[in-house]
């Protein structure tokens, strides 16, 4: 079977890898990462480029694209700035959650502002002694208060975009039931509301988006900032967690080609001992295995993201994209670093962030052991956890 595309997903690849070439300055993102601010000019290059609309419907000021086209832009960007693609990636995820489970007083208040750049929202849904046991470790809780509305009590942990974002996605226990993934609610709440904060995580990578621990005091939240219905929480966040896996497997796949297309000609131009140092075995070997590495990663990401086009099961298939992309793009990254040797150490090359910014990726959303876990127990073995 080919992997094609249809000549519109070309023209959007086009596209878009004309803009992130040409108008996306890497000394903004060298600074941003140095000074640990938002990257704002990346940003505004997404948005002068309609990007930030990519999953929002035409109706509220978007694009209508396809979960294929948001793969597509995701490997492109990854190919450029690397695990800071995040920054897109979570806007454009949860236009998408938005749009199908909120109310339409939320679509017609938060998809345009998503869609033109000016709303970035921060998921706050993991806490202190969570990660892949978000439910076991959730105590974040919400009571209904007299007169309407709720009060949030109750803290997270690797919140992303906290100090840059006008609105807070988070979750939180709202009744007891039976099994722990029933009785949670969404909520979408105001950055500047009452009762909340955050503190910065120092952290290996991704230090433009940031990571922060925020704190849930009394915080009120309305009715109406309800996600979808009340209880009903985790399954709007289910829904599309395969989606999500895809997407980081794209980042991944990009970054890997981002990382070839800078050790080859270095490779070129670099003299040792009388000759380039692309004529050494070694270096060949090394450049081949990153080279191999991606098309694998390539095939399984769009694999899964056909299936999940074509309506089709494809947990699996995403799981086993997000597994091998991110594993092969942290080796990719270190051995691009190895070929440039010492300069590859030093800040002056890209990919050196680049391996810091998407080392996360083998754990979070999801490790990359219980994704083998997930992957394992498919075939029929007896659940380890």
């Amino acid at each position: 079977m080919l992997l094609e595309f249809t000549a519109e997903q070309e023209e959007l690849r086009a596209f878009v890898r004309e803009v992130f070439d040409q108008r996306i300055d890497k000394v903004a993102l060298r600074e941003a990462d140095d000074k640990k601010i938002f990257p704002q000019q990346y940003w505004d290059v997404l948005t002068e480029a309609g990007l930030h609309g990519m999953a929002v419907p035409k109706e509220y000021g978007g694009m209508s694209g396809s979960f294929m086209d948001q793969v597509i832009v995701e490997e492109e960007l990854g190919r450029v700035v690397g695990g800071q693609a995040t920054v897109w990636s979570i806007n454009t995820h949860t236009a998408t959650v938005i749009d199908r489970h909120g109310s339409q007083a939320q679509k017609d208040h938060i998809l345009p502002k998503l869609a033109n750049g000016e709303l970035r929202i921060a998921l706050s849904f993991t806490e202190p002694g969570g990660g892949t046991d978000l439910l076991g470790a959730l105590k974040t809780h919400a009571e209904r208060r007299n007169g309407g509305g709720w009060v949030i009590n109750g803290s997270k942990v690797y919140t992303t975009m906290a100090d840059d974002s006008q609105l807070f996605a988070v979750l939180a226990r709202t009744s007891v039931r039976e099994k722990k993934n029933q009785g949670l609610t969404v909520f979408l709440v105001d950055a500047d509301r009452k009762g909340l904060e955050w503190t910065r995580m120092p952290t290996l990578g991704q230090a433009p988006i940031g990571t922060f621990s925020v704190y849930y005091t009394d915080v009120e939240a309305r009715d109406d900032e309800v996600l979808g219905e009340p209880d009903n929480g985790w399954a709007c966040l289910m829904e599309s967690i395969n989606h999500e896996r895809i997407i980081i497997a794209a980042c991944c796949t990009g970054t890997i080609k981002g990382v070839i297309d800078r050790v080859v000609p270095y490779a070129k131009e670099r003299h040792a001992f009388g000759k380039p140092i692309g004529q050494f075995q070694s270096i060949q070997h090394f450049i081949a295995d990153m080279e191999v590495s991606y098309h694998a990663a390539r095939l399984l990401t769009y694999r899964a993201a056909g299936l999940a086009m074509a309506g089709k099961r494809f947990d699996v298939e995403s799981a086993a994209a997000k597994l091998f992309a991110s594993e092969a793009c942290s080796r990719a990254c270190d051995m691009g670093i190895q070929i440039l040797g010492g300069a590859g150490y030093v800040k002056d090359y890209e990919i050196e962030r680049f391996w810091r910014d998407t080392r996360i990726m083998r754990i979070g959303p999801i490790s990359n052991e219980m994704v083998r876990n997930i992957v394992a127990e498919q075939l029929g073995l007896p659940r380890s956890f």
